[in-house]
């Protein structure tokens, strides 16, 4: 599956922005899994539980890509366009559920598409 960083219209890529404020060795994994990704189609990450479609945002297209670094979860909030996965949005999930800001942001994006 093909897969593209969202950039904004000054040319701003919040996911590059967000790998770079982790540690490198962090952001090496998170890269890494997102290169398997490319190898797989959505269902085969869907199935590995790289990806999760994410409940109650059927409209906006919404997955959840999941990495874990010891006891820190990283989550990208990503859209399915055009058969490719656009990465919108990277934070560090603190709670159980995703906060609203979070996905607010990330469907803010989805419009600028």
């Amino acid at each position: 599956m093909d897969i593209e960083f969202f950039e904004s219209s000054r040319g701003d890529c919040p996911i590059k922005n967000f790998l770079l404020s982790i540690s490198a060795k962090r952001g090496a994994k998170i890269t890494l899994r997102l290169e398997r990704i490319e190898k797989y189609t959505i269902l085969q990450s869907l199935n590995a539980g790289i990806l999760e479609k994410m409940a109650g945002y059927e409209k906006y297209n919404l997955y959840e890509f999941k990495t874990r670094f010891q006891n820190t979860q990283y989550r990208i909030i990503c859209h399915l366009h055009n058969a490719k996965l656009v990465l919108l949005h990277g934070f560090i999930k603190k709670s159980p559920k995703i906060p609203q800001k979070e996905i607010n942001t990330a469907i803010g994006r989805i419009k600028l598409i």
